[in-house]
């Protein structure tokens, strides 16, 4: 087996950061048709649970992967008093 690229890893790890940009990027490609995900996560250099997981806010909150939904406004109304 060859592999194209070798990491060395020295000191800490460092979780890496994408912007929403990115991480809807990612998305859009890991889930064409015909693409796997699995292998599409390994070339991203991501765990695939993660497409997954930004594939979910998308389509929860939008487009907007960065924050999860939050609170929405609601206001409550008396009923209307029914006169007979």
């Amino acid at each position: 087996m060859a592999y194209e690229r070798v990491e060395v890893l020295t000191g800490r790890e460092r979780r890496r950061s994408c912007t929403s940009a990115e991480k809807v990027r990612m998305v859009e490609g890991a889930f064409r048709p015909g693409v796997v995900v699995t292998e599409s996560a390994r070339r991203l250099g991501v765990h695939e649970c993660l497409l997954y997981r930004w594939r979910d806010l998308m389509k929860v909150g939008g487009t907007s992967v960065a924050e999860p939904p939050g609170f929405v406004a609601v206001t409550i109304t008396p009923e209307p008093s029914v006169m007979e």
